[in-house]
């Protein structure tokens, strides 16, 4: 209430009222839910706030209301969450349903002509259908005597008053039942096969053992041993047997063990057993298809083996080739010996052997470090087996230090004796010679030492006297050479 006034009595004095409701958080309440049979429906109640919001939506026919109503065939819990001005709060409500109460006999099989009892339990009435062939369709027990095959329904309302719907299935059979299995069988090992068995309503396998079941017609089997099964065939007539026998068949197989070689070496890859093969990967293989192809061996691999028999049984195996590290050796930077000296051979390279080439031109052609008498420039080879028996290989080159001789008179008489102006001379890599008259004429030309001339030219021969060469050469070892002098042409 406010009351205002006036000090002065200008006005009159007046009073307001002003109203004000205080909201709570919201406290919900609800009402028990009772349980009801599977399929029935229940209403929900819940109050204390001004909206709601149920969760799941499922079975409910609204989920804002406070009063929702549910249908459920199983147990649920329904959770709501109601909101006022001052903020929101939740609840659970379970809804609980009866649970099934009833045990009945089972399909069952019967001879045409034959009874048998239907019975089931866990109610307070009973009502089977179709009713021809019962004696008592409204109990619990009932004697039936089908000429054929029949479903019957069974309607059974239990103490809560809620209805079980059943159904047991009569079959009627003619004739006793004459059992079939499958042919005998040879299977690979850790293969499977499917047993199959025919005339009757049920079966059972025995032994079980290496069976995924034992109580249908079509069992599956993954033998280690051969086994002799025999299967129970059944209607409502009788029974029969019938058997059928699985063997197995072991490829025995085994491979070589993983094994080292040197790089760029052939190995022989080995599988023992069957009579066919499939090599993979192909590459560096001889022959794919042998037990035993040729391999070269350039980097670590694993070769896996498909291995068949006469009978498509197989088995994998995988063997893996690794490289021994790459042997090094150098055989030493070429160098220079005079000639008619020794030099002495001096590589880089760790290994119990060592062979060196042309041997006959050193002391040692299995040392290390063999002295040598080259007569001429050599290239000498070195070959080199380490500790695993891989082999490295180098040469290097000795070069001999030539020399050269000019003589200084030649008789071209056609006797068979000095006949010829020649240069002699060893470790001559390049040669030119050129011979002029004293008129200063060139007469003769060579690029080959062992090629002279014949104290002619142009055919005819040249007269007595002293002609003057020059000399230009190049030893291998690179050295260069010149030389000019005087020869003298006698007959």
């Amino acid at each position: 209430m406010l009351i205002v006034n006036d000090p002065a009595s200008c006005i009159v004095s007046d009073t307001s009222f002003l109203s004000i409701t205080v909201t709570e958080v919201p406290d919900l309440e609800s009402t028990p839910v009772d349980t009801i049979c599977p399929g029935d429906t229940v209403t929900l109640n819940v109050s204390g706030a001004t909206t709601y919001s149920w969760v799941p939506a499922t079975g409910l026919s609204s989920t804002s209301s406070p009063n929702p109503i549910a249908l459920a065939t199983d147990f649920i819990e329904y959770t709501v969450t109601g909101t006022t001005f001052c903020g929101t709060t939740d609840i659970v409500i379970p809804v609980n349903v009866h649970q099934d109460p009833v045990t009945l006999i089972e399909d069952t099989n019967i001879c045409r002509g034959d009874t048998v009892l239907l019975f089931a339990m866990g109610g307070v009435s009973y009502d089977w259908s179709p009713a021809a062939f019962l004696d008592y369709p409204d109990s619990n027990l009932t004697i039936t005597y089908p000429d054929n095959s029949v479903t019957f329904f069974l309607d059974v309302t239990d103490d809560k008053n809620c209805v079980w719907n059943k159904t047991v299935v009569v079959n009627v059979d003619t004739n006793a039942p004459i059992a079939a299995v499958s042919n005998d069988t040879l299977i690979c090992f850790g293969d499977a096969i499917t047993l199959i068995a025919s005339g009757g309503l049920s079966y059972r396998w025995t032994p079980t053992i290496y069976l995924d079941t034992n109580n249908v017609y079509n069992p599956l089997c993954e033998p280690f041993a051969d086994t002799e099964y025999v299967v129970e065939v059944r209607n409502g007539c009788g029974k029969d047997y019938a058997i059928v026998n699985v063997k197995v068949n072991y490829l025995l197989t085994s491979i070589m063990p993983d094994t080292m070689a040197c790089g760029g070496d052939s190995i022989q890859l080995n599988v023992y057993g069957g009579s066919g093969y499939i090599w993979t990967p192909k590459a560096g293989l001889s022959n794919m298809n042998v037990s035993n192809p040729m391999v070269l061996v350039e980097k670590p691999t694993t070769y896996q083996v498909i291995v068949f028999d006469s009978l498509s049984c197989s088995a994998v195996h995988s063997v893996s080739l690794d490289t021994f590290p790459d042997p090094i050796i150098d055989a030493g930077a070429n160098f220079t010996v005079e000639w008619n000296h020794e030099g002495k051979l001096a590589p880089t390279g760790v290994g119990p052997s060592f062979v060196w080439s042309p041997s006959d031109l050193m002391n040692c052609d299995t040392c290390m470090n063999p002295e040598i008498y080259p007569p001429a420039t050599t290239v000498f080879h070195v070959t080199m087996t380490d500790e695993y028996g891989c082999v490295a290989t180098d040469s290097v080159t000795v070069y001999v230090t030539g020399s050269i001789y000019i003589p200084n008179t030649f008789t071209p008489n056609d006797n068979s004796l000095n006949e010829y102006f020649l240069a002699y001379g060893k470790e001559i890599e390049y040669f030119e010679m050129l011979v002029y008259n004293r008129w200063g004429q060139l007469i003769f030309t060579s690029d080959d030492i062992a090629k002279g001339w014949d104290g002619s030219h142009n055919g005819i021969e040249s007269p007595i006297g002293t002609y003057v060469w020059k000399i230009w050469y190049q030893e291998y070892s690179g050295k260069e050479g010149k030389a000019i002098g005087h020869v003298n042409l006698v007959r």
